[in-house]
């Protein structure tokens, strides 16, 4: 799936149709962003007012334009779009453990800071029924950013690119640019930042070992509603309303993360080791120990290469 194309000439095709694939899903997302604030405003709302509104635009939008993308990309290439991350078996198996991963991790994470006096935990002053509507939301909305960002992030632009320089170099360039889309973030920071893009590297490393992204979805999914919902913390520098409970960080940046939160945290680096262990047990459990082996879906690949 990830093998080098054998020739300069298939690594060039592999890298066009990497750029035809960030072209469209570009094209694809501005045009769903368009046609959601046409019909917006045809119900006389605006999203500017309405932050939940606005984000679950905008996700919708990323999330549609990565799997439009993918799926012309892979029809052109005479493949299955669940070729691209999105098949494999256990899939739910792998959501569900990178879910409680991702949730369990940061928790631990959390206990950590408590019992280091740099971390407190408050309920939230929300009713019950708003609570539980929340709940809900949050749910639907991390995943469709988990969703999103690992399928444009990851999914066809990682297989693609690694047949034009190799496995890890595209991870590396593919999770810089992961990092870099969380710096915009009004309270992100460059730790923020540099963690996000190793976060990317380790899902990359995921679906590699695992052959698709259902692990990193769950993990992604999992982490960042434990953050935005659960624990109230902030997410990659953004702090959303309406979480089960509120978090307060007391103690230095280097500890706690500030203004980016956990992933702006020294302890990051626990996590991340954490991650790798779950990821070995589930490559083991599945039988995938070789990731460089030519599966059936890397050898389809060969007839794109002539």
């Amino acid at each position: 799936m990830f093998l080098l194309a054998p020739t300069w000439k298939g690594r060039g095709l592999a890298l066009l149709r990497f750029l035809a694939f960030v072209v469209l899903f570009c094209v694809f997302t501005v045009a769903l962003v368009l046609l959601f604030w046409l019909l917006l405003w045809l119900g006389h709302v605006d999203p500017r007012t309405q932050l939940e509104t606005s984000l679950a635009m905008q996700v919708a939008a990323e999330g549609l334009g990565a799997l439009a993308a993918t799926a012309v990309m892979a029809r052109a290439g005479g493949r299955r779009l669940g070729e691209f991350g999105f098949g494999g078996s256990g899939r739910w198996r792998k959501l569900l453990i990178g879910a409680a991963g991702g949730l369990a991790v940061l928790a631990l994470m959390l206990l950590v800071l408590r019992l280091a006096h740099a971390f407190t935990l408050e309920p939230a002053s929300d009713r019950v029924s708003a609570t539980m509507l929340n709940a809900v939301f949050y749910a639907l909305l991390m995943l469709g950013v988990a969703f999103s960002e690992e399928s444009f992030s990851r999914g066809y632009a990682l297989t693609a690119l690694s047949q034009s320089i190799s496995f890890w170099p595209a991870a590396i360039v593919l999770g810089g640019v992961f990092g870099l889309m969380h710096a915009a973030n009004s309270g992100e920071t460059a730790i923020g930042v540099a963690s996000a893009a190793l976060l990317g590297l380790l899902l990359a490393y995921s679906f590699r070992r695992t052959r698709s992204l259902w692990f990193a979805l769950g993990f992604h999914a999992g982490w960042d509603y434990a953050e935005s919902f659960v624990f109230g913390v902030p997410n990659s520098g953004l702090t959303l309303p309406g979480s089960l409970f509120q978090g307060r960080f007391d103690g230095p940046s280097w500890l706690t993360g500030g203004s980016a939160g956990p992933e702006g945290s020294v302890l990051i680096l626990l996590v991340f080791g954490a991650i790798v262990l779950i990821i070995e047990k589930i490559s083991r459990a599945t039988g995938s120990d070789d990731p460089d082996a030519p599966a059936a879906a890397g050898l389809a690949m060969t007839s794109d290469w002539r």
